[in-house]
This record gives structure tokens, sequence and C-alpha cells, in this order.
């Protein structure tokens, strides 16, 4: 060892065994944990600590807010009958040339048929505002109706097609001719500034 060069000595008897634990180590070492959610995620358009919406309406961009620039948040409390309809809206937050679009579309949102109450955001931003909206229109309803009061919503998707129906209140008796006589149903394509998107819509048989 004495004949060695001392940096030499030290590579051989401290650097090299150092670097093989290392090795060995990393080697040896169990495989990350992976944390898994029982079932898939479903994404909904819910109020915060609220029930989700089955129908939503975009708001549109108030035009002198999208010449100015302003774009935020507006927050609304709501209150929701027992058929799942909004029965009032009132603002608590959000700018103020943004308030009165975000009421008028969320006015026409639907819920659970169940009386609730919660606060809803409605979120503008200028990146992709809402100018203009279509909504689906039936253009040929067939089937036969229900013999009774059934209220639906339904999935458009571009080309007019229901893609799925949700029951939302009625005699559970009545339902399954409900939503089997809308799936036969076409739509007008929904248009969101003028081009073919998906969309919900509201379906009462009085």
């Amino acid at each position: 060892m004495k004949g060695l060069p001392r940096a030499r000595w030290l590579l051989l008897t401290v650097a090299l065994p150092l670097a093989y634990a290392a090795i060995l180590f990393w080697a040896a070492r169990p495989d990350p944990p992976i944390y898994t959610l029982p079932g898939r995620i479903v994404m909904d358009v819910t109020a915060p600590a609220g029930p989700p919406a089955l129908h939503t309406v975009d708001p549109l961009y108030p035009p002198d807010a999208l010449r100015r620039g302003i774009e935020g948040a507006v927050t609304i409390q709501v209150e929701i009958a027992a058929d799942g309809s909004v029965s009032s809206a009132v603002p608590i937050s959000g700018p103020a040339p943004l308030r009165d679009a975000a009421l008028a579309a969320v006015r026409q949102w639907q819920f659970p048929a169940k009386a609730d109450r919660a606060p809803i955001e409605v979120p503008f931003t200028l990146r992709n505002p809402t100018t203009s909206f279509a909504a689906p229109r039936p253009v040929s309803p067939t089937g036969a109706p229900p013999p009774g009061p059934v209220r639906l919503v339904a999935m458009i998707d571009p080309d007019g097609r229901v893609e799925f129906v949700q029951p939302v209140s009625g005699p559970s008796a009545l339902i399954p001719a409900a939503v089997a006589a809308v799936k036969q149903w076409t739509f007008t394509p929904p248009l969101r500034n003028g081009e073919p998107t998906h969309a919900t819509t509201v379906i009462d048989f009085p």
C-alpha cells in the first residue's frame, strides 16, 4: 500500500466500495407505491358543497364587458325548487358588468328534483368567450309520449343526436317510456358561437 499514490489508495478503499453499495441499494429499492381510487372519477358541474347540475347554460359574454376586457367569476346564491328548477337567484360577489349575464344563465339551470340552497360560481374568461348560443330543438319527435308529467334532461351531440337521457322527475312507472321515446328523437344541432357543440336540454312531457 505504501507504493500506491494516496489518491489511488483512497479510490480503491473508499470511493469504489461506496459506489458499489449505492448501486446495490438503488437496484434493491422497492417499487414506488401506486395510489388508486376505487372506480373511475366522474366530473360533474356542481355547486360548491351543493347538488350536481343536470343541465347548465353558458352565460353570454356581455359585449361591453368583452370590449373592456372584464373577466372574473360571479357567485350566485340559488334557491332550488322541489322540481329541481331555480326558483331564486341572487348575486353575492363578482364583477358588476357580468352579473346580469350570469343570472340569466343560472335561472335556466336544472338540478335534481329536490328543494335545496347552494352558491353557484359562474366563470367568465376572455380566452374563449361565449358570444352566441342556439339551444337544440326537437325536429322529429317519435315514439309514444307517457300519459303523465315527466321531466328529463337529454345530452345532444353536434349532429343533433341524443347521446343519453337523465330522468329528473315523474312517476317511476312512466319514466322508462319517456326515456325510450326521447332516445328516438332528433334535434337541431346546438351551436356555440356558430359552431356545432354538445349541449343538454330539458324536456317536459305534460
